[in-house]
């Protein structure tokens, strides 16, 4: 067994997925299956870092990510009733679909970070769907959002 990088201890029965370098238990940085998980693609494929490394190539990424879903979590959505509110905007970009959620606001937020990570002001004509799923005796929801982007002018409310 060889010694861990950062604290010498000979217990480092991990390596660091970016450096290859040796490191134990108590000092790697892990990465969670749920740090990304509204992310459309996600670069880093590894899960355990050094501290080093973390701070290098995992920390600047988490820390958009973490910035963007505070921004998602604030965004304005208008579903597809308040025409009234929305017949002035300009609808020319791709419908954006959010689905295997399991909650409605689950999937409002998901919809809402695509729309901030395709660097949107707002979303409109948004509709959210139920499907059951049925795995046996078990029977479960699974919500769909889906909604337009659209990008507000400074003149534009």
């Amino acid at each position: 067994m060889s010694a861990c990088s950062v604290c010498l201890t000979a217990k480092a029965g991990l390596s660091c997925g970016e450096c290859s370098a040796p490191v134990c238990k108590s000092c790697a940085e892990f990465l969670a299956d749920d740090d990304f998980a509204f992310m459309p693609k996600v670069t880093l494929t590894k899960t355990t870092y050094c501290p080093t490394c973390f701070d290098v190539h995992v920390r600047p990424d988490l820390d958009i990510y973490n910035a963007l879903l505070d921004k998602a979590k604030d965004f304005p959505v208008y579903s597809k009733s308040q025409t009234k509110e929305t017949r002035l905007m300009r609808r020319n970009r791709p419908k954006l679909i959010a689905s295997d959620c399991e909650d409605k606001e689950e999937a409002l937020l998901k919809l809402a970070f695509l729309a901030v990570y395709d660097a949107c002001t707002a979303i409109v004509d948004v509709e959210v769907i139920s499907k059951k799923v049925r795995n046996h005796a078990y029977q479960t929801l699974t919500w769909e959002a889906s909604g337009l982007p659209i990008k507000l002018d400074k003149n534009q409310k």
